[in-house]
């Protein structure tokens, strides 16, 4: 198929790597790869307040600019844009800036352009009023922070917006399109479940068996230290497992606004030897801590399907899960793992 007659799709996402180094967004930058083998993808994201250097890995990249490049952080910082709308109520001062510069980029690409791909509510939005006046289709992938069954009332209105304004949406999961179509069920035929799927990186080497009992069991976490994560949570059970006598060191991979409470609650526990925080780093390096680690703990208290989960069953870790929808559905045969603290500190 030659590059004039492939179907051309123009892809809106809020979050993106658009400079060098930035790990926002990897995923839809993966779909945008994908989706490039058999279409033409343009991709509309906003800018950051990192680098200049525009990634594009050939794909024709537009970022947008909505306050002072300094003040660019509503949608690059961990969460997303509904991560720092909760957290600081300066940004819904920003937010019809972003929206209208977000819209008028999005028109500016929109010539020629067969199908228009949402990624989250937020973005189908601009999407919307792109299918109504070049009359294109609409499809809105929904991932999980759009489907949280305790999302606030804006939350709810944009998720049904987003399912009347679409042609399709796509879930990423099984347990997502149940959630929905429980409160929706209107929506049945245009909602389709697409799994997502882990890249190369993580398909490592077998890990010996069995674990060295000799060495430090191996623990880690990968993600963003926002709320909904609940990493405080795994820090207070690995208290109870030092206070056993259990050998351990845990791993966190990730930044976010819970950081600093998360360094405070490590030394208030007195797991300062045993806890280190790494911050955010590239995906290779993901891939070799999660292939070095034991155990891939996660303690969300909602999740659409995790890449995090799945990229740590690639990497062989044993995966020490929540009990929760995003996670059940990845544990084979329904069987969950119960997580630490659902047992008594006796060991």
């Amino acid at each position: 198929m030659t590059q004039e007659s492939k179907p051309r799709v123009l892809m809106l996402s809020t979050s993106y790597p658009v400079s060098e180094g930035s790990l926002s967004g990897l995923f839809v930058q993966s779909l945008a790869g994908a989706l490039r083998k058999s279409t033409v993808v343009s991709v509309v994201a906003p800018d950051d307040s990192f680098g200049e250097t525009v990634k594009t890995d050939g794909l024709s990249v537009v970022k947008f600019r909505y306050a002072p490049k300094s003040m660019q952080l509503l949608a690059h910082s961990p969460g997303g844009v509904p991560a720092q709308l909760r957290r600081n109520k300066f940004y819904y001062l920003v937010l019809p800036v972003f929206i209208v510069s977000y819209l008028f980029s999005a028109l500016r690409k929109a010539r020629s352009i067969d199908l228009v791909q949402a990624n989250w509510a937020f973005s189908s939005i601009v999407g919307f009023v792109v299918k109504k006046l070049f009359r294109i289709p609409l499809v809105t992938t929904l991932r999980g922070e759009d489907v949280r069954p305790t999302n606030g009332l804006v939350s709810q209105l944009l998720l049904r917006f987003s399912l009347w304004a679409s042609d399709a949406v796509v879930v990423v999961s099984e347990e997502m399109r149940t959630i929905l179509l429980k409160q929706y069920p209107e929506c049945a035929d245009k909602c389709v479940a697409i799994m997502n799927g882990v890249s190369e990186l993580f398909h490592l080497a077998e890990k010996p068996s069995p674990i060295d009992c000799s060495e430090p069991l191996k623990l880690v976490f990968v993600g963003s230290l926002i709320p909904r994560k609940n990493v405080a949570q795994i820090l207070t059970a690995l208290k109870c497992v030092h206070d056993s006598g259990v050998d351990f060191i845990f791993t966190v991979v990730g930044d976010g606004s819970e950081l600093s409470s998360l360094q405070s609650l490590v030394a208030e526990l007195s797991l300062g030897d045993r806890v280190r925080f790494l911050g955010a780093v590239s995906p290779l390096e993901v891939a070799s801590y999660l292939g070095a680690a034991d155990v891939y703990v996660s303690a969300s208290l909602h999740e659409g399907r995790p890449n995090s989960v799945l990229e740590a069953m690639s990497a062989g870790c044993c995966c020490v899960l929540s009990d929760i929808p995003g996670h059940r559905e990845l544990v084979e045969g329904g069987l969950v793992v119960y997580f630490l603290w659902m047992v008594p500190c006796r060991w």
